[in-house]
């Protein structure tokens, strides 16, 4: 969503970044309520994961007050392109 929103809608990259996230609110609950009703969720490794998260969200939020649009662009063009190419010559 965060390339579409950045090209088709001409946001700056963080607040396409914050748009995704607020847009993904309800559809996380919903897998998860779902999951979570099938039985699919490991908790004990959401419990050692979530907070590492929640800290990492934390700082990569703070961060984009003090790197420059263009460099988070740039980053996640990087990101995209081994997560493409990884996907292509991957198992």
């Amino acid at each position: 969503m965060i390339p579409a929103m950045i090209f088709l809608l001409h946001l700056e990259p963080k607040i396409a970044a914050g748009t995704s996230l607020a847009i993904m609110i309800p559809t996380v609950l919903t897998g998860v309520a779902t999951h979570w009703h099938l039985h699919h969720v490991h908790w004990r490794t959401v419990l050692w994961i979530a907070p590492a998260a929640v800290i990492g969200t934390l700082i990569g939020s703070n961060l984009t007050e003090i790197v420059s649009g263009n460099i988070i662009r740039k980053a996640f063009a990087f990101l995209l392109i081994v997560v493409a190419l990884r996907m292509f010559w991957g198992k």
